[in-house]
C-alpha cells in the first residue's frame, strides 16, 4: 500500500461526514448537535425538550386538582354518626344493649321497640320499654367515648311485665330489638338485634 493511500485511508471519506438526524431522518453532519432541518438536538437531550411541555401541563394542572379535590369533599363529605348496638343480656324481665358510636358526629337513641320470634311468626305485645338511666329520655351515643351501656325494662302502663309470658314455649323463640337513631345531621337510622330466649 502506498503512503498516498494510507493517507487517504485516515481521511474521513464523505460518506462518515454525514448521519441522519434521528427525528426528521435528514442528512445532516455527523458531529452535528442539532439538526438544521427540524432543530430537534441529537443527544438524549431531545427526550426532555419532546417530554417539557408534558410536564409542564402536569405541574400547573396539579394545584387545580388538589382545589376541585378539596371542594368536592366539602361539598359530599358529611359527617355522621354511626351507631352499633350489642345485646349483651337477655333476661323474662329485661335487656341490656350496649352502644357505641364510630362515626364523627353525636347520635341519639330515639326509639327501641321489642318483637317476639317464635316459630318463624312474629308478634309485637303492647309492651312500653323503659331504661334503667334516671331522666329516661333519649340516648347521647358520642364519639370516641366509652360504649353506653343500658337496661331496658318492658312495662304496661305504669306495672313492670315480663317480655314472654310463662305459658309460652322457649323452643324457636328470639327477641329482636328495633333500635331507632337519628344523628345532629338529621340522618335518621335503624338497626335490628336479635338474642335467644331466656
Amino acid at each position: 500500500m502506498s503512503k498516498q493511500e494510507s493517507e487517504n485511508s485516515l481521511l474521513p471519506s464523505r460518506e462518515d461526514e454525514f448521519s441522519r438526524c434521528k427525528v426528521c431522518c435528514e442528512p445532516i453532519n455527523a458531529r452535528a448537535i442539532k439538526c438544521t432541518k427540524c432543530g430537534s438536538y441529537q443527544d438524549w437531550t431531545r427526550h426532555l425538550l419532546r417530554w417539557s411541555a408534558l410536564l409542564i401541563t402536569l405541574f400547573g394542572l396539579a394545584p387545580l386538582w388538589s382545589i376541585s379535590n378539596s371542594l368536592s369533599k366539602l361539598s359530599v363529605d358529611t359527617k355522621v354518626a354511626h351507631i352499633e348496638a350489642a345485646l349483651t343480656a337477655c333476661e323474662k324481665d329485661s335487656v341490656r344493649l350496649v352502644f357505641e358510636n364510630s362515626g364523627e358526629i353525636s347520635g341519639i337513641i330515639t326509639d327501641i321497640t321489642f318483637a317476639l320470634l317464635q316459630d318463624g311468626q312474629r308478634t309485637v305485645p303492647g309492651l312500653e320499654l323503659r331504661n334503667n338511666l334516671e331522666d329516661e329520655q333519649d340516648i347521647l351515643v358520642i364519639p370516641d367515648q366509652p360504649p353506653v351501656r343500658v337496661t331496658y325494662s318492658p312495662y304496661i302502663g305504669n306495672t313492670k311485665a315480663s317480655f314472654i309470658s310463662e305459658s309460652r314455649s322457649h323452643e324457636n323463640c328470639l327477641y329482636q330489638l328495633q333500635v331507632k337513631w337519628i344523628d345532629f345531621a338529621g340522618s335518621h337510622q335503624q338497626l335490628s338485634r336479635e338474642c335467644g330466649c331466656p
